[in-house]
């Protein structure tokens, strides 16, 4: 349970600082919605991993 939640917040953080750098360099909107829709792809598929680490 440690490394889970250690885990997320890890992801969180690292989700976040790359949202920043995604606004900070995006020039247009459908480019940063296209990127967006990616990391949150990314983001989902990451928490899944921590869940069947629980498991």
């Amino acid at each position: 349970m440690d490394l889970w939640v250690i885990g997320l917040n890890a992801g969180l953080a690292v989700y976040a600082l790359i949202i920043q750098w995604v606004r900070f360099r995006s020039n247009t909107w459908f480019r940063y919605k296209k990127e967006n829709a990616f990391l949150i792809a990314l983001l989902i598929i990451s928490i899944l991993n921590a869940v069947n680490i629980i498991t």
